[in-house]
Formats: structure tokens, sequence, C-alpha cells
């Protein structure tokens, strides 16, 4: 009868030994290309501020549609959105503290002159803040005459801002 045992190759625990370096290799090359893949801290503002940006829009468009009369008025929208306007005005200055203009591949509307001109950006924001407060107070109030004001001054600073600080 012959031996079925399974033969050893005497070899074996040098090929065992040899793909230790190669696995570790293999395991520095994943993480490096894991950590590449982690956004940058210029890329982290930059979206921080266009979801701001973008929730903000989102807040103004109902308020928007009804004060042009594609909407009928509804208080209670009124208010919520005025509330959220008013605390998302206020995080304007810090969404645009990173200065992100020698960042290299970030897709953003934000020109220069936030950084170069950065006072009147900030003094814009602060206007855009007391604008959405004022709106605030008069959606608190249920005062329709003093929220189309207040709408149309809020709109215009944002238009302002844009144009002056925001490409296209």
């Amino acid at each position: 009868m012959q031996d079925q045992r399974p033969r050893c190759d005497p070899n074996e625990p040098m090929k065992k030994q040899a793909l230790i370096p190669i696995a570790l290799l293999a395991l520095v090359a994943l993480g490096v290309v894991i950590a590449r893949m982690q956004p940058s801290a210029d890329q982290n503002a930059v979206d921080y501020r266009q979801a701001l940006m973008f929730v903000i829009n989102d807040q103004m468009q109902p308020l928007s549609l009804m004060h042009g009369g594609q909407l009928p008025y509804d208080p209670a929208l009124v208010r919520k959105h005025a509330t959220d306007l008013a605390t998302l005005a206020s995080m304007i200055p810090e969404a645009f503290a990173r200065d992100t203009r020698a960042a290299r591949k970030l897709n953003t509307a934000a020109l220069a002159y936030v950084w170069t001109d950065h006072s009147d950006f900030v003094k814009s924001a602060a206007r855009l803040q007391q604008d959405a407060e004022a709106l605030n107070g008069a959606a608190q109030d249920d005062n329709q005459a003093q929220i189309q004001s207040a709408l149309g001054t809020l709109s215009a600073e944002c238009a302002r801002c844009h144009r002056q600080f925001r490409a296209n």
C-alpha cells in the first residue's frame, strides 16, 4: 500500500515568508490609494459652503414663489423658512473662512474677491443676516406688508452679493 499522506514541499516555509513582504507592500499601497481618495481640507470647505448655499436657496424658493404670487400665502410656512434662513445666514462667514484660491481642481463659483476683499464680503453677509432676521421678525408677527418688504430686501442683497462674489 502506498503512503497517501500529502507531500510537503521543503521550500514551503520560504514561500510563505516571501509572501509576507508582498502582502505588507500591498497593504501600504492600498493605504496610499485610500488616503488620496480622501477629500482635501479645501475640498471639504467648498463642499460645506456649497451645501450651505444650496440649503439657503432651498429655504428661499417657497418664499420667493409666495412673494411673486405663484404660491398662496401660508403664514406657518413663511415662519418656518424665515426662522431657518435667519439661522443659515449666520453661518455664511464661517463657511467662507478658508481661502481656497490656491487649491487646484476645485469646482467652485466663489470668486477671488471673497478673500481679496474679505471685509466687504463679511459686511455683505452681515447685511444678509440682518435682512433674514428682519424677515423672521415680520414672519413671527405675521405682518404681510413687512414680509413682502423684507423678502424684497433679502433677495436684493442675495443678488448683489452673487454679482460681486460669485461666478456665473
